[in-house]
This record gives C-alpha cells, sequence and structure tokens, in this order.
C-alpha cells in the first residue's frame, strides 16, 4: 500500500505535469497564433504592393498605348510633309496655284522666295 505522502506527491507532480503541460500549450499556442498574424499583415501589405504595381504597369501601359498613336501621328504628318515638298519642289507654280486659300500676299511671297532661290 503506497504512503498517503507518495501518493500525494505522485498526484500533485502529475497535476504539475499537467499544468505545465497547458501552460505551454497556451504559450506556444499565443507564439503560433502571433506568427500566424505577422504572416498575414506580411500577406496584407505583399497584396497591397502587388495592387499598387498592377496599377502602375496599367497606367505605363496606357501611356505607352498614347506615346504609339502620337508616334504613328507624327509618322504620318512627316509622310504628308515629305510628300507635299516633293510636289512642291517638282512644281512650285502649280503648288502655289492651287494654294486657293492663301491670300495674294501670302502667294507674293512664296513666289519671290521661290524665284530669289
Amino acid at each position: 500500500m503506497p504512503n498517503k505522502d507518495d501518493e500525494v506527491f505522485d498526484i500533485g507532480e502529475i497535476k504539475l505535469d499537467l499544468k505545465e503541460n497547458i501552460v505551454n500549450a497556451r504559450a506556444s499556442v499565443a507564439r503560433v497564433q502571433e506568427r500566424v498574424e505577422k504572416i498575414q499583415a506580411n500577406i496584407k501589405e505583399a497584396t497591397k504592393e502587388i495592387q499598387s504595381l498592377i496599377t502602375t504597369i496599367d497606367v505605363a501601359s496606357q501611356n505607352t498605348e498614347a506615346s504609339q498613336v502620337s508616334i504613328r501621328d507624327l509618322d504620318n504628318a512627316l509622310s504628308v510633309a515629305v510628300e507635299t515638298g516633293d510636289l512642291i519642289e517638282r512644281s512650285p507654280k502649280e503648288a502655289l496655284q492651287s494654294a486657293g486659300a492663301l491670300n495674294h500676299l501670302s502667294v507674293n511671297v512664296l513666289v519671290n522666295n521661290d524665284e530669289n532661290v
């Protein structure tokens, strides 16, 4: 038959171990919960950064498209200018006569400049 003190001691030791296990488990759960919360915060921050990058890329893409349109427009304007210059160079007087919207003074200035060249 076990001694009463031994029995109390064993029970006390079991309770102590159980209590320690509970305290350790709670501490472990608290540490894990803290890590999970930090990971969630990091994910939230990374998500915001990714959304910001996506917005920046969208704006850059729109700017690129607008630039390409401007370049095409400029290329077309340059082609028209070169063609017009070639036409004027081949037949300056006909070109001046076809400029119906120009007033006589403008035509005279152009003709005089053409003759001086």
